[in-house]
């Protein structure tokens, strides 16, 4: 379970990183603009969501 957390966090990073530079600096915005816009903003949600996760599977495993 302790693996399956570690994937869990580094995607959430990922996606974070991915979803803060698409849709928060200036490059990042002219690189995914229109429809293809929608790549960063759902990666950005999509890591805030794996973040969730990671923080419950750390505090089980804290638990146990």
């Amino acid at each position: 379970m302790k693996t399956f957390a570690l994937i869990v966090t580094f995607g959430a990073v990922l996606s974070l990183a991915f979803g803060y530079w698409g849709r928060f600096t200036q490059v990042g915005r002219l690189q995914f603009d229109e429809m293809a816009g929608i790549l960063p903003f759902m990666s950005w949600y999509a890591g805030i969501g794996l973040t969730v996760l990671a923080a419950i599977l750390w505090v089980v495993l804290a638990w146990r």
